[in-house]
């Protein structure tokens, strides 16, 4: 199975309904993470893993207007635990929603990536941050939906949003696209039919020789979360982005999921 190594800290950050996944490669993958945040990725993680063949890091980063830090935090969690594979071996980045924005910043600034997915990338301000936090409680919130099954703290991510009001997150979003042009790694574009906080165009258009993968689904389908016999989300759709995912990267048809 696939599995994500991190470094562990006494409590979880304060996190926001997206993550990044990075991984490296090895001869076979397993899954070391547990870290609250990277619940609602573990089951990308491990379907990415056990269709591509290689080692997934999930790393998870503080909500935080300042983007450029949260960047920072996820490269030196990654860097960290990608001590253990040799250094010669490529790696590869995978980021949702913000955590691909992440992602972005890192290439900009020089981290070397073999090649980019990015799933649904999010580049905008606090105001459409907002509304992707009301669609993530809508979602999974609704219900009462307990921390341990989302891997939310609602009180503290809720809170956190309250501090942003009246500010804006950096690097704004022009000045994130002004960057993309040291960006050297080559990107594939994950995007959904029914997504209205995608902003895969603006930056597609920033980057040399990006494709474009089109899957049905929403900005949250490869987020999923079952406890016991409660589900949050779509299996099948967490699936079909493993797949592309899969095709992107590797070689031949990807190893088939385990029925």
């Amino acid at each position: 199975r696939g599995v994500a190594a991190t470094r562990r800290r006494k409590s979880p950050p304060a996190a926001g309904p997206v993550d990044v996944c990075s991984w490296a490669p090895r001869p076979r993958s397993y899954v070391d993470d547990e870290r609250t945040s990277s619940r609602r990725y573990r089951s990308l993680c491990e379907r990415v893993a056990q269709t591509t063949g290689l080692a997934v890091v999930a790393t998870a980063y503080d909500l935080t207007l300042d983007h450029d830090a949260a960047a920072a935090a996820v490269g030196a969690a990654f860097d960290e635990a990608a001590k253990r594979w040799p250094e010669a071996l490529p790696r590869f980045g995978l980021g949702h929603s913000l955590g691909a924005k992440l992602l972005l910043l890192r290439a900009a600034g020089g981290a070397s990536y073999a090649k980019l997915v990015l799933v649904a990338p999010n580049n905008s301000g606090v105001a459409d941050s907002g509304r992707l936090l009301e669609r993530f409680v809508d979602n999974f919130g609704a219900g009462g939906a307990s921390r341990d099954a989302t891997g939310v703290e609602w009180g503290s991510v809720i809170g956190s949003f309250a501090k942003m009001a009246g500010f804006e997150v950096s690097p704004a979003p022009d000045e994130t696209l002004g960057r993309l042009g040291g960006v050297a790694a080559p990107a594939v574009f994950v995007r959904y039919e029914d997504d209205d906080l995608d902003s895969s165009a603006p930056i597609a258009a920033e980057l040399s020789g990006a494709s474009i993968e089109w899957l049905e689904g929403n900005h949250l389908s490869p987020v999923f979360v079952r406890v016991g016999d409660v589900a949050l989300g779509s299996e099948a759709e967490v699936d079909a982005i493993a797949v592309a995912v899969a095709r992107s990267l590797v070689r031949g048809p990807p190893r088939a999921l385990p029925g």
